[in-house]
């Protein structure tokens, strides 16, 4: 469904990594010459996702961290330091924030925001633990509702991030792997449920 008020569409020029209108239309793999995210059309609503491919394998919050502190979607891209265009060089439409202190990246202007915790991109800790309850987030990448306990936590080495899989309420192995954006902790899921019956708050849309 077309939403007009997305940056997605609001911006169709802007790159979604550093918010500059680098590109000549979203979702076309256009590169950007300032911060050298490829724009494949990922944006709020997925970006603690790794996609994989040309963007050295990280997450499009990741990316926005680097450009922020930085100044490249990729610090490891030396190569490509050289080849950058100046930030005066084009205009700014979309603006990030990064605050240290609490480790959270944001969009402020269309109420987006997210932790560096929830990238789940430290190899030396996962955001589930093997026995945690658990919700999948039904979306574009989850079609089937489900709930169940997480059975095993893997680290892949190349995509960086913590690979989880789980069994369902009976015991029975669920052959799908999820990443971290794949699922919801079942107490979030029980304080989401709680704002919602109080009207202060949305809950995600998850299987239960």
């Amino acid at each position: 469904m077309f939403e007009p008020n997305s940056p997605f569409n609001r911006f169709p020029s802007a790159c979604p990594c550093c918010g500059y209108a680098t590109l000549d239309a979203r979702g076309e793999y256009d590169i950007c010459t300032i911060c050298w995210w490829e724009d494949d059309g990922q944006d709020n609503d997925d970006a603690n996702v790794v996609r994989g491919g040309p963007n050295s394998n990280v997450s499009l919050t990741r990316a926005r961290i680097n450009f922020l502190i930085d100044g490249i979607f990729q610090p490891s891209r030396t190569d490509l330091r050289d080849k950058q265009d100046s930030v005066e060089s084009h205009e700014q439409q979309r603006y990030f924030t990064f605050d240290p202190a609490s480790s959270t990246v944001a969009e402020p202007a269309h109420g987006w925001s997210t932790t560096v915790r929830d990238l789940d991109d430290d190899p030396q800790r996962s955001l589930y633990s093997v026995g945690d309850s658990v919700h999948v987030v039904v979306n574009y990448r989850n079609k089937t509702p489900r709930s169940g306990a997480i059975e095993s936590v893997i680290w892949h080495h190349k995509l960086q991030i913590w690979h989880y899989r789980i069994v369902d309420p009976h015991g029975r192995k669920i052959s799908k792997r999820y990443d971290a954006p794949d699922l919801i902790a079942a107490t979030e899921m029980s304080d989401n449920q709680t704002l919602n019956r109080s009207g202060r708050s949305g809950g995600n849309q998850v299987g239960g």
